[in-house]
């Protein structure tokens, strides 16, 4: 299959297995409920809250659930994957967090942070701090097994004292969103109780219950998109 970027012809696409494509959905849900539950406290009483903007991860162009993105990504979820083994694979995986760092608008206030809104101000610095926590030693093989491992990242104080990002503004502005939660009473969490992709356990994570079903939604319809690979 060869899949189209902005009208150019890309390279033909190695399929993972079905069984890294559900490892991979699991991830994504996890790392999606870990965002939206820190996003929702920062949100309540926001005058530019909006009750129907895009999931963070799971919709808008390049989202990680299509198939150009989920193919690279879920190739890190194989079983024994060790990068570096097969450098095609390697590619493909960073060609597809790429093509998502390039046109998710919350990876773009990563580059433009001082034009990006208010909301994707939060949500990128929320963003970068959840993958630092998912990729310490609780989370990392589960939800990041193509990221480097992050020593002492267990919580926010942990990811926040290894923070780093494209701009000081946005450097500068990870421990204003740190106090904010704390002083709201944030608490991280459990994301091992979703044991499979399709795991819709009762709605602990403080976000309202029409986004949880949102997002159990697109993870189903990824499965069955996915569904041709068994």
């Amino acid at each position: 299959m060869i899949l189209s970027t902005n009208g150019q012809e890309r390279e033909l696409l190695i399929k993972p297995s079905y069984q890294a494509i559900c490892r991979y959905l699991r991830a994504v849900k996890m790392h999606e409920l870990n965002v939206e539950s820190a996003l929702a406290v920062i949100e309540k009483g926001q005058p530019w809250r909006d009750e129907n903007r895009e999931l963070h991860d799971l919709e808008g162009k390049n989202n990680r659930v299509e198939p150009e993105i989920a193919f690279g990504l879920a190739h890190s979820f194989e079983t024994g994957y060790q990068k570096g083994i097969n450098l095609r694979i390697d590619k493909q995986i960073d060609d597809s967090i790429n093509l998502h760092r390039a046109t998710q608008e919350h990876h773009q206030a990563e580059m433009y942070f001082n034009e990006s809104s208010p909301f994707h101000k939060f949500e990128t610095v929320v963003d970068g701090l959840c993958a630092i926590i998912e990729s310490g030693i609780k989370y990392r093989e589960i939800i990041r097994p193509y990221n480097s491992p992050k020593q002492g990242a267990e919580d926010l104080k942990g990811a926040l004292a290894i923070f780093n990002g494209n701009s000081l503004e946005r450097r500068a502005f990870a421990p204003i969103v740190v106090k904010m939660l704390e002083e709201r009473g944030y608490k991280q969490p459990e994301l091992l109780i979703i044991t499979n992709h399709l795991s819709e356990p009762k709605n602990t994570f403080g976000i309202p219950d029409s986004k949880y079903e949102r997002i159990n939604q697109r993870i189903r319809g990824a499965q069955q998109l996915f569904s041709g690979l068994r």
